[in-house]
């Protein structure tokens, strides 16, 4: 594990090849949990999903309540990425019941807001909305979970937004750009500012408010691409492709969907946002949209991350700028020279 922490995964593969073949099937699962955490961060889903199912294998055969609870929340993030949204609430479902047994709060509201995006995923809104609420009135009052709120909260407003209460997404968004603006307590994690800002400035792209959706994704962008973990940068992906199309970039926005769904390692189209996204851009480019997505798709994984950059969408911006008389503000601090 330390071998992958500090960026060599050619010596951690190395040590994990014995490790793997020990008799003990407690060792295995132990080390495929924690090796599947790093190969979902890299959007190696291949691994991930062979490492989650060996391991899986291997603590239901000895009966391991916490590496069962711990790997099923796994398979139901690998499930929902398969469109098995079925299986993957069942295992979300087994893993609250055995989090429970063991007292372990953390996972719980982890798996609560899991839960929420596989019903956001089935259109299910309210349900989606209220296992948010669950697991916001048990971090209530808690300083220790101030993070996980902030996370909540941004699935809340994608929740909301898609259930139609527009006014409710848009005011939580406002109070989320709030908590997470900068202070003089110091900067927040860039895993908050990825994904809360991401979350703002997707809602923000698709309200129309082209100043406020690039206010966030320049933000969530680089943080995003800061946490080396894939699936966030996806996330601010979706976001900036959901920018592209209001701006009339269908084509770009078309590559970026694509290079997001390279660098996450999974189409994954259930996802109400990824869908949306994708249904207007299909219908601004016809025929040419499997093409433009193929081409972000094929893409390497650190030129699909370029592909991503605010940068690309540089000359639309300045350009809507100078039609809504706001150039100044849509374009103060946009990045430079990313990718």
């Amino acid at each position: 594990m330390l071998g992958y922490f500090g960026g060599d995964n050619a010596l951690a593969e190395t040590l994990m090849g014995p490790i793997l073949q020990s008799p003990d099937p407690w060792v295995r699962a132990a080390a495929r949990t924690g090796r599947a955490a790093f190969a979902e961060n890299a959007g190696d889903t291949d691994l991930l999903r062979s490492d989650v199912e060996a391991a899986y294998l291997d603590f239901e055969r000895i009966g391991d309540r916490w590496g069962l609870s711990s790997i099923l929340a796994s398979r139901g993030l690998v499930r929902t990425m398969d469109g098995d949204l079925e299986g993957a609430m069942a295992d979300y479902e087994q893993a609250l019941a055995l989090s429970r047994e063991l007292g372990s709060r953390e996972d719980s509201l982890q798996i609560y807001v899991r839960m929420s995006s596989v019903a956001s995923r089935v259109g299910d809104f309210e349900s989606a909305k209220a296992y948010v609420r669950i697991a916001k009135d048990q971090m209530a009052g808690q300083p220790q979970f101030t993070e996980r709120s902030l996370f909540a909260d941004a699935v809340l407003a994608i929740a909301l937004w898609m259930s139609g209460d527009r006014d409710a997404a848009l005011a939580l968004c406002a109070d989320l750009r709030s908590r997470t603006a900068a202070t003089g307590d110091g900067p927040m994690p860039e895993h908050v500012v990825a994904l809360v800002r991401s979350a703002t400035g997707y809602i923000g792209a698709r309200s129309g408010d082209i100043v406020t959706a690039v206010t966030d994704l320049r933000l969530s962008y680089p943080a995003a691409v800061s946490t080396k973990d894939m699936p966030i940068v996806a996330i601010a992906g979706v976001g900036m492709a959901a920018l592209a199309h209001r701006l009339g970039e269908a084509e770009t926005g078309a590559i970026m969907l694509g290079a997001a769904a390279r660098v996450r390692g999974s189409d994954d189209m259930t996802d109400p946002a990824v869908s949306l996204v994708t249904g207007d851009l299909r219908a601004a480019l016809g025929a040419r949209f499997p093409e433009k997505y193929s081409a972000g798709k094929g893409l390497a994984v650190a030129r699909a991350v370029a592909a991503l950059a605010p940068e690309r969408l540089r000359s639309a911006i300045r350009r809507h700028g100078a039609e809504a008389g706001g150039i100044e503000q849509i374009h103060d601090g946009l990045p430079v020279g990313l990718g």
